[in-house]
């Protein structure tokens, strides 16, 4: 009789067990904007933990992003061993610097710190995930991909005080402010965002095509 709520997966059928998942690509697609909107080689990359198809969900919302403000930039994938592996995400994103990249997405969970490390030394821009990244360097991390799981957590404990808790899949993206860049989708920066005004506002339209359709940024997980 113990109703449940779970984060990024998800049981069908099941009234009592409640699945919180995140349109992370619909935040990483605003990242990918950001990154080609700003590049000067016009070649940008991305450093993902390992290639497991949720996290190639958010690679291919970033590659679209990018396209969809420069047609004509590059965009490099690489992929770590796991999801704690600094050191290879160091290397990885060197790698990607050599070849021109001077905006590269940092998604390698705790490997993050790698990719910061390489950014500090080499002064190229990055960026964070699921929390606001930002405070660790804000000189080269310019944004960071949020995942609000809070968002998700506090409409399963209103909706149980309320006695209207449902089980099934609940889905959190922009139109819930659920993921996005932490300039759009956090109350209160602890970190003012460096982002410039004009690609800010730019960024905030796209959001909105995104919220009522007009874009629709493609789920890996559903062409597979």
């Amino acid at each position: 009789e113990q109703k449940w709520a779970l984060v990024d997966t998800s049981i069908p059928n099941n009234a009592m067990v409640r699945g919180r998942v995140f349109r992370e690509l619909e935040g990483t697609f605003l990242i990918g904007a950001i990154m080609g909107m700003q590049t000067k080689s016009d070649v940008v990359g991305f450093v993902g933990a390992t290639d497991i198809p949720l996290i190639r969900r958010w690679w291919v919302g970033f590659e679209e992003g990018v396209k969809y403000v420069n047609p004509d930039a590059t965009v490099l994938e690489a992929w770590g061993t796991g999801f704690n592996d600094p050191a290879t995400a160091k290397e990885l994103a060197l790698a990607q610097f050599e070849k021109g990249a001077d905006y590269i997405a940092a998604v390698s969970a705790a490997g993050n710190t790698g990719v910061f490390e390489a950014a500090r030394e080499k002064g190229f821009f990055t960026s964070g995930v699921d929390t606001d990244q930002r405070a660790l360097d804000p000189e080269h991390i310019i944004e960071s991909m949020v995942k609000r799981s809070d968002v998700g957590v506090a409409a399963a404990v209103c909706d149980l005080a309320k006695g209207t808790f449902d089980g099934g899949p609940h889905s959190y993206g922009l139109a819930e402010n659920g993921v996005g860049p932490a300039f759009l989708i956090l109350e209160n920066l602890a970190t003012p965002s460096t982002l410039p005004a004009n690609v800010q506002e730019e960024i905030r339209s796209l959001a909105d095509k995104i919220r009522s359709g007009e874009i629709v940024v493609t789920d890996y997980l559903t062409t597979q």
